[in-house]
């Protein structure tokens, strides 16, 4: 019984170093594993702070340039950014830029610059075109930047991606009313389901069946 019982304890023995062995391997593939990963995904801002904050404004200034004729409005005939606050003849639809700049695993670096836009409504025509037209110029504009103000300094110029994001939304209609009292009297006459109704457009008709309910519906 001595003897079964030092060869079990000795069995025993062995079989926690081994699983300590494999859970140290194992711990060891994970971590390399995660290491890897990460290093994959480490973003490098090669641009300084200051660097962009000059590159966004840079864009800015362009995509509300009344040069840039590529951003004028077809349906409307206005230019989509804003020249200024007293200006009635471009419609202020550019809302914000944001850039985010990576350097991958590979050393390939990449700009994103994100551009919102506010549009009356999503509905359009020509909506496909404006997000087009504004892609491009903040293409050419961010790799104008690049080329006068970081590549220049550079012996070798190196490639830099450049990524456009446009993200459209819309803004919530308002009644045209000059202070708050006339907007409550508004309410108060038309009821609350109206607060944010910014235009009535009569539909009518003196023929019935043309499709006065399914212009007014939709």
């Amino acid at each position: 019984p001595s003897s079964s019982s030092s060869l079990l304890h000795y069995r025993h023995k062995g079989l926690q170093e081994q699983l300590c062995r494999f859970t140290t391997q194992s711990n060891y593939h994970h971590k390399k594993r995660e290491y890897s990963v990460a290093a994959a995904t480490t973003t490098n801002n090669f641009l300084t702070p200051r660097q962009i904050v000059d590159l966004e404004e840079h864009i800015l200034q362009t995509l509300n340039s009344p040069s840039t004729t590529q951003l004028i409005d077809p349906i409307l005939n206005k230019h989509i950014g804003k020249f200024n606050n007293t200006d009635s003849s471009s419609l202020g639809w550019i809302n914000s830029i944001s850039t985010k700049t990576t350097t991958d695993n590979r050393q390939e670096k990449t700009i994103k610059v994100k551009t919102s836009i506010k549009l009356p409504s999503l509905l359009h025509p020509s909506l496909s075109t404006i997000i087009t037209n504004i892609k491009n110029v903040v293409q050419q504009a961010t790799s104008n930047f690049l080329s006068s103000n970081i590549q220049q300094q550079q012996e070798e110029k190196e490639t830099i991606n450049i990524k456009v994001d446009v993200q459209v939304s819309t803004h919530k209609p308002k009644p045209f009313v000059r202070n708050q009292k006339e907007l409550d009297e508004l309410i108060r006459n038309l009821g609350p389901g109206l607060a944010n109704v910014a235009h009535f457009v009569a539909v009518y008709s003196c023929k019935g069946g043309v499709g006065k309910s399914t212009v007014a519906v939709n």
